[in-house]
C-alpha cells in the first residue's frame, strides 16, 4: 500500500467511530470513509484508472473529494488538483500540460466540461459528483458496488502522489510533483506541532483542497486521526 495511503488505513483501525471528514450534507467516521474510498477505488479500477494514472479534480471542498483523494493513492494513481476559480481556457492548458487520463468533477462544471470537449480534449475516464453529466459516470454508482477488493497499489516513498498547479500569477500555472513521502512527512510535522495532542480537536478548513493550504489541514488530521469538518 502506498504510504499516504496508509494514514487513512491506520486511522480506520484505531478510531473507527470518529468522524473523519464532513461538509454540509453528511460526515462520515473514519469506517465509513474507507469503507467508501475502498468503494471508490473499485469503482475507478473498473473504469480502467491504473498506478500512474493522472486523474484531475475539480471539485469544491466536499467528502467526495476526500474519499476520490484516497481512493486514488490507494490506486497509485497520481491525483491533479485544478483551482476551481480558474477560467475554463486556464483549466485546459492544465490539464493538457499534465496529461490526465480522467476527471472526477463536480455536476455544477458541466459548462467546463463541455467547454473541454468542444476544444477536442481527450479524457479516457469521467466521473461526476452530485448530479448527473451525460457521457460521465456518476459518483453515486461508481461507489455502490460491493465487489471484490481491489487489491492497493505498492507503491514506495518516491512514487509520485500529486502535481499541485501554482495559481500562474506570474505566467501560466506550474506543476508541482509531490511524492508520497512528501505527503506523509508534511501531515507528520504538521501534526507534531499540535498544541494537544490528546484532544479530540475539529478542524474547520477554510482553504481550498486544490490548494496547499487546504490540503495541509487534511495531511494533519489524516495523521492525528482526529476530526475534521468543512
Amino acid at each position: 500500500m502506498t504510504p499516504a495511503a496508509a494514514l487513512l488505513e491506520a486511522a480506520a483501525g484505531m478510531f473507527p467511530g470518529r468522524i473523519a471528514a464532513a461538509d454540509r450534507r453528511q460526515a462520515l467516521t473514519y469506517r465509513q470513509l474507507h469503507s467508501l474510498c475502498l468503494r471508490a477505488a473499485g469503482g475507478l479500477r473498473q473504469l480502467g484508472i491504473r498506478q500512474g494514472d493522472r486523474v484531475a479534480f475539480l471539485m469544491k471542498n466536499s467528502v467526495e473529494w476526500v474519499a476520490a483523494w484516497y481512493a486514488c493513492l490507494y490506486l497509485g494513481a497520481i491525483v491533479v488538483p485544478l483551482h476551481t476559480r480558474l477560467c475554463p481556457q486556464e483549466l485546459l492548458q492544465v490539464l493538457t500540460v499534465s496529461r490526465c487520463s480522467a476527471l472526477v468533477l463536480d455536476a455544477g462544471f458541466s459548462d467546463t466540461l463541455a467547454y473541454f470537449r468542444a476544444q477536442g480534449l481527450a479524457l479516457a475516464h469521467t466521473v461526476c459528483t452530485g448530479g448527473q453529466i451525460s457521457s460521465a459516470a456518476a459518483w453515486a454508482q461508481l461507489t455502490a458496488g460491493r465487489g471484490a477488493p481491489v487489491p492497493p497499489a505498492d507503491g514506495g516513498d518516491d512514487a509520485p502522489a500529486m502535481i499541485l498547479y501554482t495559481s500562474g500569477t506570474t505566467g501560466t500555472p506550474k506543476g508541482v510533483v509531490r511524492r508520497q513521502e512528501d505527503l506523509v512527512r508534511h501531515g507528520q510535522m504538521l501534526a507534531a506541532q499540535n498544541n494537544a495532542p490528546g484532544r479530540r480537536d475539529v478542524m474547520l478548513s477554510t482553504s481550498p483542497l486544490h490548494h496547499i493550504g487546504g490540503l495541509q489541514g487534511l495531511l494533519k488530521m489524516s495523521v492525528l486521526a482526529k476530526r475534521r469538518y468543512w
